[in-house]
Parts: C-alpha cells; sequence; structure tokens
C-alpha cells in the first residue's frame, strides 16, 4: 500500500510550494491587496508594481495569461465545440477583445482620473452615472439585439465602448468624464447579452450550452491578459494614458472582427 509514502510526498511538494519566493510573494500581495479598501486595491496595486519594478513578472503574467487562453482555444477543437469555433469564429474573436479591452477600463480609470487630478466629487459622480447607464442599458439596447441575427449589435456596442474608453484619455473635463462613464455603464453588460442572443439565434436550443461556453471561455482569457497588458503598458512612458489608449484600439479591433460576423444560414426560428 502505497498510501502513507504518497502522503509524505504530497506533504512535502505543499512545504516545498509555499516556501517558494514565487509563491510567498503571491500571496503577500493578496494578503495587501485583500486589506485595501474596495475603492483602492487596484491603485495601490498598480503603485506597488511600479516601485518593485517587477516588469518581468508582468511579463511572466502576461504569457501564463496567452497559454490559458491558448488552451481554452484548443479545447474549443474538440467535437462539438470545435464546430461552434468555427461557426462563430468573428464573433468569438470579437467578444475575446471585449474581454480584454473592458477590464482594463474598469480596472484602472479611476487611477487615471486620479492621476489627472480629477477631484474625489467627480469620481463619485462618474459612478453614479456610470450605474444610471447600467440600469438603462437592458431597454436601451433591446431593440438592436432582436433586430439582428448577426454580429452587428456586438460590433456596435463594442466600438461605442472603445469611444467611451478614448474619452478620458483625451480629455480630464468633467463632461468628458460623465459622458465616459454613462456610455460606458449603458453598453458594458450589454456586450454579454449580445452573445447570448446571437447563439440563441443561430443555433438550436440543444447547442445553446456548448455555444454559450465558447464565448464564456474566450471572455475569460480576454479578462485575464487585459489588466496586465493594460498594467505592463502604464508601466512605461506614457503611463495610463497609453494603456487605456490600447484598451480603446483592442475593443475597436473587436468592433471590425464582430462586423464580419454573419448570421447563419438555416439558422432556426424561435
Amino acid at each position: 500500500d502505497q498510501r502513507p509514502h504518497d502522503g509524505i510526498v504530497a506533504g512535502k511538494l505543499a512545504r516545498d510550494l509555499s516556501a517558494s519566493p514565487i509563491v510567498s510573494a503571491l500571496v503577500q500581495e493578496w494578503r495587501q491587496f485583500r486589506d485595501d479598501s474596495p475603492g483602492e486595491r487596484f491603485e495601490h496595486h498598480h503603485d506597488r508594481m511600479k516601485q518593485t519594478g517587477s516588469r518581468a513578472g508582468a511579463i511572466a503574467r502576461l504569457l501564463a495569461g496567452i497559454v490559458l487562453i491558448a488552451a481554452g482555444i484548443a479545447m474549443l477543437f474538440i467535437p462539438g465545440p470545435g464546430l461552434i469555433a468555427l461557426l462563430f469564429g468573428f464573433g468569438l474573436a470579437g467578444y475575446g477583445c471585449f474581454g480584454l479591452g473592458y477590464i482594463g477600463y474598469m480596472t484602472f480609470i479611476v487611477t487615471l482620473l486620479r492621476e489627472q487630478g480629477v477631484g474625489g466629487a467627480v469620481i463619485v459622480a462618474f459612478y453614479v452615472l456610470l450605474g444610471a447607464g447600467v440600469i438603462a442599458s437592458s431597454w436601451l439596447w433591446a431593440p438592436l439585439l432582436q433586430r439582428y441575427r448577426g454580429g452587428q449589435p456586438l460590433a456596435v456596442l463594442d466600438a461605442l465602448l472603445a469611444v467611451a474608453t478614448l474619452l478620458p484619455v483625451a480629455s480630464a473635463h468633467p463632461v468628458a468624464v460623465f459622458a465616459s462613464g454613462a456610455l460606458f455603464g449603458a453598453v458594458f453588460l450589454s456586450v454579454v447579452a449580445s452573445t447570448t442572443v446571437l447563439v440563441r439565434h443561430n443555433l438550436p436550443p440543444a447547442a445553446w450550452p456548448a455555444g454559450i461556453a465558447a464565448f464564456t471561455i474566450v471572455f475569460a482569457g480576454g479578462q485575464i491578459v487585459g489588466p496586465v497588458l493594460v498594467g505592463w503598458v502604464a508601466d512605461g512612458p506614457g503611463g495610463l494614458v497609453r494603456g487605456l489608449a490600447l484598451s480603446a484600439g483592442v475593443l475597436a479591433l473587436g468592433a471590425l472582427l464582430a462586423s464580419r460576423q454573419r448570421a447563419l444560414p438555416n439558422a432556426p426560428a424561435h
């Protein structure tokens, strides 16, 4: 019976991992992140990364995210999900760009506004308008989502998010900040709804879980890479202005890709 021996080996492996400098650094960073107040966590994390100069670590995390995305995409090509990837290739690519681009905005927008000297009252108003946009988003975009069976809604929404992301990059004036928050809030959750509607319009009900799973995998991969990529760019010349400009560019690319997604022939009528 090898069970006692296996337990000893597992225990030794766990001790070795816990003593690893990489694991220790991750645990320390997590504790600092957890103990920060909710409105300052990402800002303080960004400051710590700049102070430690851990560009190599940022590159490593970026590469790890790319590997995970590649693994997720590879899993899509198993029979069944692989067919989804072939049918919705442009839609998946556009949605992956959304995941990568929008999370950079959500992670770093407050830090950018503070760096630009925007006051606390303006930031609070920014969030109020963003929340109001979220409340209004479902009825704002429902006609668009129901009218088209291809990738047009995803393309339009990605393009609007690119505009919303560029506004605070171009100007720190309160009007630009408020317009950015209201537009971003009114759009970003509807992007998720647009992919669900795309699947439901073009696949039979039995294939809906596989279709939604494919979009979810790509979206998750984008969210893994997005903050690391934007943070890495922001640590270089140009700072967060350059990082969020990159996010806007990725969202614009997503709009272009999604616009190429066509409705499938012989799509079921619901």
